[in-house]
């Protein structure tokens, strides 16, 4: 099985356009990222007619004051949101820290279906 087959083709979800003016597409393991990162960003219930599982609490960080409790809680957002991603066999490592008083950082290394590895971050400002 290709990696095309695994992890799929999608439209680019960052306005990549073609010379051709087409929307972008994404493959294999960019289009595993995308899609991984997409849900994690999307709040969870967002498609309920489609997969109300969909997305994340993530969100939910967003105006609230960084402490150890919000933390806790965003580490428990982005371990459930990765166990919904088909894509995703296993999280090999999950390092959240702040920056400031309204910066969070996540840094997620993943193990998927196929066995390959990837990482990636993202960084929240919890003042919305």
């Amino acid at each position: 099985m290709t990696d095309t087959e695994i992890y799929g083709t999608d439209y680019s979800s960052d306005g990549f356009i073609t010379s051709n003016g087409d929307i972008g597409l994404v493959t294999e393991l960019a289009n595993a990222e995308q899609a991984i990162r997409n849900r994690l960003l999307t709040r969870l219930g967002t498609y309920p007619t489609i997969d109300d599982e969909y997305g994340s609490n993530v969100h939910q960080a967003l105006g609230e004051k960084i402490n150890n409790s919000l933390i806790s809680e965003l580490r428990v957002y982005v371990e459930n949101c990765m166990l919904e991603e088909p894509r995703v066999y296993g999280i090999l490592d999950l390092d959240i820290t702040t920056e400031n008083h309204d910066t969070i950082h996540l840094q997620l290394q993943l193990q998927l279906v196929d066995g390959s590895e990837i990482g990636f971050e993202e960084t929240l400002n919890t003042l919305g």
